[in-house]
């Protein structure tokens, strides 16, 4: 389920400490950041705050796409 047609993952975690995580979306090229509310304790809910399109990394600047908010 996870797989990609060149036999790679589709998904790897770049980071992760229980509050929050960082995903790599390699079949988009996207790094997606979660995390919990600001309030929140380690086990809530992670919920997207951002993501990045990797095509972006070597320019000058790298612009983040934040989430909508809810």
């Amino acid at each position: 389920k996870g797989g990609m047609g060149g036999g790679g993952p589709k998904y790897t975690i770049v980071e992760t400490q229980g509050h929050n995580l960082l995903v790599t979306d390699n079949s988009t090229n996207t790094v997606y950041f979660y995390t919990i509310d600001k309030d929140g304790k380690v086990g809530d809910d992670l919920k997207l705050r951002g993501s990045c399109d990797l095509t972006q990394v070597g320019k000058d600047v790298i612009k983040l796409t934040k989430a909508a908010a809810k």
